[in-house]
């Protein structure tokens, strides 16, 4: 029990050490089933009456990712909604969980168990592990209490990061409002661009900002983050420029996580291609949105950092929203300048 106890203690401290989602989910399952010795599960979080499975490794797991459910429907759904802990004895195949033990049944050995995360009486997800690893592969009455233990630090630590999250999106919706604004007060196309790159950067932790226009094919730099003008002579803007053009050609977004470590065949591509270039520039990560609408591509919005996988997967859907919002006011300020030259043919 002392040895729990102290188990539960620190692992609850390594829950508490991050307010992001994103590092924190991972945290939480695999110390999970580090603590259970489990060889497989799956971690659920409640999206109002739904429950999205987030991560899960062992069986199912390619299909479990990204599974939506209703609260209250099957095995984890029912554990949710209950907000209890079931144990069963075999793998679930219905029949009501074939021999399910709640309550008196407790000290049964189980070879699959799940438990509701559950914060200040509100369902945050729920937790599934399946089979202890050596042994008979049963999971004893002792691990049930530290599964609940686990489970119960985990929903503060998840409900925590979820508010901060909350907070955090509201302010950077409240910057791309003001960009909004910003953007949209002018038909000069060059204060549009520069207010684009430079109020990003209270919303987006980059290092270099720019965003250019296509022009012919070939990409032209018309604002970079903290710079008072743009001199296309120089190399590293050249060099920038290349790269936006070669993301822009994609036609679609584009994330480098580490030039260093690539993660995909597109990633290996761009680090051959401007390794030098991103070595010269100290260039580690980037996102490269291109600028387009039913016409075709604008121009590319780029954001490069120093660091490995610099933004999180909110901060690409917010990079994303400010792309659509460029794309606009790109096209309206393309459109006036053409009017008085309609005119005089």
């Amino acid at each position: 029990e002392v040895e729990r106890l102290r188990l539960l203690q620190y692992i609850g401290q390594e829950f508490n050490s991050s307010l992001d989602p994103d590092e924190l989910l991972p945290r939480v399952f695999h110390s999970v089933l580090t603590a259970l010795g489990a060889e497989g599960g799956s971690l659920w979080i409640a999206e109002a009456d739904l429950l999205r499975c987030v991560l899960a490794v062992g069986g199912a797991s390619d299909r479990l990712v990204g599974a939506r459910m209703p609260v209250g429907t099957g095995f984890i759904g029912d554990v949710a909604s209950k907000q209890k802990t079931t144990v069963v004895t075999r793998a679930i195949e219905d029949p009501r969980y074939q021999q399910s033990f709640d309550g008196e049944g407790a000290d049964a050995a189980a070879t699959v168990m799940a438990t509701a995360m559950v914060a200040k009486g509100d369902t945050i997800g729920a937790i599934q592990v399946t089979n202890k690893g050596g042994g008979s592969g049963a999971f004893t009455a002792g691990d049930r209490a530290l599964l609940e233990g686990l489970a119960a630090s985990a929903a503060t630590a998840i409900r925590n990061a979820q508010l901060v999250e909350a907070e955090r999106r509201a302010r950077d919706l409240a910057v791309l409002l003001e960009i909004s604004r910003e953007i949209s007060s002018t038909l000069d196309l060059d204060r549009v661009l520069r207010s684009v790159v430079n109020l990003a950067s209270r919303a987006l932790p980059f290092d270099r900002g720019a965003v250019g226009v296509m022009e012919k094919g070939s990409c032209d730099l018309r604002a970079i983050a903290g710079v008072a003008t743009v001199d296309p002579k120089d190399p590293r803007v050249a060099d920038l420029a290349a790269r936006g053009e070669w993301a822009a050609g994609r036609g679609e977004a584009f994330y480098l996580t580490d030039s260093d470590a690539p993660a995909s065949d597109a990633e290996r591509l761009f680090a051959q291609m401007f390794r030098d270039d991103l070595v010269s520039a100290g260039v580690r990560s980037g996102l490269y949105v291109p600028l387009k609408d039913e016409e075709g591509v604008l121009g590319v919005l780029i954001f490069e950092s120093e660091r490995p996988e610099f933004l999180t997967g909110t901060q690409r859907e917010l990079a994303g929203i400010l792309a659509n919002q460029t794309g606009v006011a790109i096209r309206n300020a393309q459109l006036y300048h053409q009017v008085p030259l309609v005119e005089t043919l």
